[in-house]
């Protein structure tokens, strides 16, 4: 007798269906297709019935030619497999506070408020306004989690340098993402702006503003700040049972120059010091951020200097003498698919006899510079949390009193020699949309060699 092959066929998955401009998600898991024969009827009206034994015929018949067929492929059909995303699948449905619209041109590849792209059949959306609540109408991401990067406004550089703002990342390679079970249906987001700048060498700069990422509570409630970070230093919530949130706090200003001792501020990194004896100030948490330098003076005080801000890869480096100390790295992040720096220090300023400036981090930081009032080179880069830098500037001093220079009441004064603008922060998720079914794919039945 024929014996029976069956060659079974491995389908990939079919093209997804055309996806909807209004809501793309979420998407039904896909399930492996199975081979599926349509059942015969028997036409049997009861247990007694007359065609009981030409059924029972027709199936031993049945049973005899089996061996005689076997399943295949439809002859010249290939089955459809699984369309690759872009970026337009990923448009997110995000709105201001309480379903505000956000406007057009919001949320897009080159959007104002979002912006969207795709990398390794993945979905990455920038949150890049800042100082505008968001609302993320959260997709279905099954049992798969998100990774995120959460950076604050970078400190204004004053004398000093501006510090970083604070830093947070989670990636599902490393097990830090954030829980697909902690997020609720909504996730609300907040992009820090830089803090500004000083308006003369003499002022301090201001901090940064805090970024956040806050999911909704099972009742559609959101907890405030205060809720999430009593401390105030910054926290990630991502523990089993919890609501994910994240807050990241702004870098710190920049010290002000004077002839004494001034502290660089407090923030996400610190904001760098100023004149011999200071103190390298410490972030508010050690996890997300670093210390900002410490500055420097002669005995005679005829050159004065102050510390980088710090970064969230390093911290700032001490002035010298004269010469400000450069803003610490920040961290490298490839969450976009590029690899970048964000949250680098600004650096921090000199003054004196034959001053310098230092650099501002991986060139995202502020540079500390010589410009005579508001100078682009001196903020830092936006969309990255970098710290500002301080300023430059020249002066003799006879050890009672300053008689050129900045001081002296010449012109140039310490107006002309503003601090330069922290750069707004970002926050990032990225995540892999569950793929949908495919369409069943059916055989053929053909006669086999030799039946």
């Amino acid at each position: 007798g024929a014996d029976v092959t069956t060659h079974p066929t491995s389908p990939t998955p079919p093209t997804s269906p055309t996806p909807s401009t209004a809501h793309r998600f979420p998407r039904r898991p896909w399930r492996k297709p199975t081979t599926r024969r349509s059942a015969q009827q028997t036409g049997r009206k009861g247990a007694r019935n007359s065609k009981s034994r030409p059924t029972v015929a027709r199936i031993a018949a049945i049973a005899l030619l089996a061996p005689l067929f076997t399943v295949t492929d439809i002859p010249g059909d290939t089955p459809p497999t699984a369309a690759a995303l872009t970026a337009a699948d990923c448009i997110p449905d995000v709105t201001g506070e309480n379903g505000d619209s956000l406007g057009p041109n919001a949320v897009g590849e080159n959007g104002t408020h979002v912006r969207v792209s795709e990398i390794d059949d993945e979905c990455v959306l920038e949150f890049i306004k800042p100082n505008v609540v968001m609302e993320w109408d959260n997709p279905s991401f099954g049992e798969n989690g998100v990774d995120y990067l959460v950076v604050a406004g970078g400190g204004g550089g004053g004398f000093g340098g501006g510090g970083g703002g604070g830093l947070a990342q989670g990636l599902r390679s490393e097990g830090t993402e954030l829980k697909a079970a902690n997020l609720g249906a909504t996730t609300r987001i907040f992009v820090g702006a830089g803090g500004a700048g000083s308006d003369r060498a003499t002022a301090p700069g201001s901090n940064g503003h805090d970024s956040y990422l806050i999911s909704s509570n099972p009742n559609g409630s959101f907890d405030s700040l205060s809720d999430v970070d009593p401390n105030s230093v910054g926290e990630v919530r991502n523990e089993a049972g919890d609501v994910a949130a994240v807050v990241m706090k702004g870098g710190g200003g920049g010290a002000k120059f004077s002839f004494g001792v001034n502290s660089g501020l407090p923030g996400g990194s610190s904001g760098g010091s100023t004149f011999d004896g200071s103190l390298e100030v410490e972030p508010r948490n050690s996890l997300y951020g670093k210390a900002g330098g410490k500055g420097d003076s002669t005995p005679i005080k005829n050159k004065i200097s102050a510390g980088g801000g710090g970064g969230a890869g390093t911290p700032g480096s001490d002035g010298v003498d004269a010469d400000g100390g450069n803003g610490g790295q920040g961290f490298s992040s490839s969450i976009t698919g590029t690899s970048l720096k964000y949250a680098a220090g600004g650096g921090g300023g000199g003054a004196g006899a034959s001053p310098t400036g230092g650099g501002g981090g991986n060139s995202v930081g502020g540079n500390a510079t010589t410009d005579i009032g508001t100078s682009n080179e001196r903020n830092g880069d936006n969309n990255r949390g970098a710290g500002g830098g301080g300023s430059v500037f020249s002066y003799t001093f006879d050890g009672t009193e300053v008689t050129s220079g900045p001081g002296s009441g010449d012109s140039p004064g310490y107006s002309d020699y503003p601090g330069g603008d922290g750069g707004s922060g970002i926050v990032i998720v990225r995540f892999a949309p569950p793929p949908v079914d495919p369409v069943p794919v059916l055989g053929d039945v053909t006669r086999t060699v030799g039946g």
